[in-house]
C-alpha cells in the first residue's frame, strides 16, 4: 500500500509539473473577436483567425507572450480594421515567441491624427515577428505604419504601403529609444511623412538591420525620401533597393544619415531617387560616417549639386568598390569640413562633375571612370555586361566586382516589382 501511494504521488507530481498543451482558439468559431480569443490566450496558444474584416483594435501584453497570432489564409482575405480610432495593434512587454501573421492591417490611427504613434502596429518594449502582412493606410503624428520604442522585432516579408506620418516622421516604421531587431524582406512603397523618413525613421541610439527590402516611390518633406538615420544610431543598410523616392523639400531622396549616425551602407541599388537640394540618392550629414561599400548608385537628380552622394558638415566616409553614375547636377560632393575617400570605384558619366570639393582621384587607387555597361537600366536592371570594367575580371588590380550586382545581363533578372505592380494587383 505504501509503494502503491509512493507511485500514485510520484505520477501526480509529474502530471501537475508537465506543461499544459497548447490550446488552439478559432475566430469566430470558438470566439466571435480577435480579442477576446487573445484574452484566454498563453504561452504557446495560437489564435488562428478565418477570412472576413474584423473591426478592432488589438492589445497585446505580457500575458500574451508567447501567442501566435495568425490568419487561416493570409492577408488577403484576412483584416482587421482599426476604424481610424487608435493603433490597430498594441504589442507591450511580449517577447520573440510572439507572432502575427498573415493579416491585412489597415485603417489605423485617431481621425483626426493628433495623437497615434504608430497607426498600424505600436511595439512598446517588444520584440515579436511580424511577417507576410499588408500594413496599408493608416495614419500616425510620427510612425504612420510601425512604431518601435525600444525592443528588438522581427519585421519581415510584409508589404508596408500608403502609410503616412502626417505631423512628423517615419511614414512607413520608426525606430525608437535603441530600439534594434531584423527588418528585412520588404517592400516599403507609397509612404509619405511630412518631416523626415517617407519609408523609414531611426532615432535615438536605435540599430536595426536593414536587409533585402524593397524602397518604392516613398516621400518625406525635408529629409530622406525612403530612410531618415538620426541621433547616433548605428544601422546596418544591406542588399536593398531604393527606387523613385522623392525629397521635395530638402536633401537625401533615397537616404539621409545625421548626427553622427554610422554602419555599413552595403551592397544596395539607388536609382532614379529625387531631392529638392542636395543628393537624389544618398545625404551624409553632421559628423556621421557610414561605410559606403558596392553599392550603385545611379540615375538620381538633386540640384544643388552631389546628386549621387553628398558628404558635408564634418562628416567623413570611406568609399569602397562602389558606382556612382549617370546623376544629374554632380557625381560626389563634399561640403564644409568633409572628405570622400574612394578606394576601388567607378565615378562616370554625371552631369555638370563626376566629383566636386575634392580633386578627382581617378587613375589612383584604383578608382576608374568608365561606363559601367548596365544590362539595361532602362528597366533598372542594374546587373552588368560580362565585358563591363566594374566586373570582377576587369576591374583594376585586386579591386575585384565595383558595385552592388554581379554579371548577368541575359539571365531572368532578379529584381523586385514595382511600386506600380503591388498598386495594379490591389485595384
Amino acid at each position: 500500500m505504501i509503494r502503491t501511494a509512493t507511485r500514485m504521488l510520484l505520477l501526480t507530481s509529474v502530471l501537475l509539473a508537465a506543461p499544459a498543451a497548447a490550446a488552439v482558439y478559432h475566430v469566430p468559431g470558438d470566439y466571435p473577436t480577435i480579442q477576446q480569443a487573445l484574452n484566454v490566450s498563453g504561452f504557446g496558444d495560437v489564435v488562428l483567425v478565418s477570412d472576413g474584416t474584423y473591426t478592432e483594435n488589438l492589445s497585446l501584453g505580457a500575458g500574451q507572450n508567447g501567442v501566435t497570432l495568425k490568419s487561416e489564409n493570409g492577408a488577403a482575405t484576412t483584416i482587421i480594421d482599426g476604424g481610424r480610432v487608435t493603433s490597430v495593434i498594441q504589442c507591450s512587454a511580449v517577447g520573440a515567441t510572439t507572432r502575427i501573421e498573415g493579416f491585412t492591417i489597415r485603417n489605423g490611427g485617431d481621425n483626426p491624427v493628433l495623437t497615434t504613434l504608430g497607426g498600424g502596429l505600436h511595439l512598446d518594449g517588444s520584440s515579436p515577428t511580424i511577417a507576410h502582412n499588408v500594413i496599408v493606410s493608416n495614419y500616425g503624428v510620427s510612425a504612420g505604419g510601425i512604431y518601435v520604442d525600444g525592443g528588438s522585432p522581427e519585421i519581415t516579408d510584409n508589404e508596408i504601403r500608403d502609410n503616412e506620418a502626417s505631423h512628423g516622421s517615419g511614414g512607413g516604421i520608426y525606430y525608437d529609444h535603441a530600439a534594434a531587431g531584423l527588418f528585412a524582406r520588404n517592400t516599403v512603397a507609397g509612404n509619405t511623412a511630412d518631416a523626415y523618413g517617407g519609408a523609414m525613421t531611426t532615432w535615438f541610439f536605435s540599430s536595426p538591420t536593414v536587409d533585402a527590402n524593397v524602397f518604392d516611390g516613398n516621400t518625406a518633406k525635408l529629409a530622406g525620401g525612403a530612410l531618415y538615420l538620426n541621433n547616433q544610431s548605428s544601422i546596418t543598410i544591406s542588399n536593398n533597393v531604393f527606387l523613385h523616392n522623392t525629397c521635395p523639400g530638402g536633401s537625401g531622396g533615397a537616404i539621409y544619415y545625421d548626427h553622427f549616425t554610422t554602419g555599413p551602407l552595403r551592397g544596395n541599388v539607388v536609382a532614379r531617387n529625387k531631392a529638392g537640394a542636395y543628393a537624389g540618392g544618398v545625404t551624409i550629414w553632421e559628423g556621421s560616417a557610414p561605410s559606403v561599400e558596392s553599392n550603385t548608385i545611379v540615375y538620381n537628380e538633386a540640384p544643388l549639386g552631389g546628386a549621387g552622394l553628398y558628404v558635408t558638415r564634418g562628416s567623413h566616409v570611406d568609399m569602397l568598390r562602389t558606382i556612382v553614375a549617370f546623376n544629374t547636377n554632380g557625381g560626389v560632393g563634399i561640403g564644409l569640413d568633409s572628405s570622400v575617400q574612394p578606394t576601388c570605384g567607378d565615378v562616370y558619366g554625371n552631369a555638370i562633375a563626376n566629383w566636386d570639393g575634392m580633386p578627382d582621384p581617378t587613375g589612383t587607387n584604383g578608382n576608374i571612370a568608365l561606363d559601367p555597361l548596365f544590362c539595361d537600366p532602362a528597366q533598372d536592371v542594374y546587373t552588368l555586361a560580362t565585358t563591363s570594367p566594374c566586373a570582377a575580371a576587369h576591374s583594376p588590380g585586386s579591386c575585384g566586382l565595383i558595385g552592388a550586382r554581379d554579371v548577368a545581363c541575359g539571365a531572368t533578372p532578379n529584381r523586385p516589382a514595382t511600386w506600380g505592380a503591388f498598386k495594379a494587383r490591389y485595384r
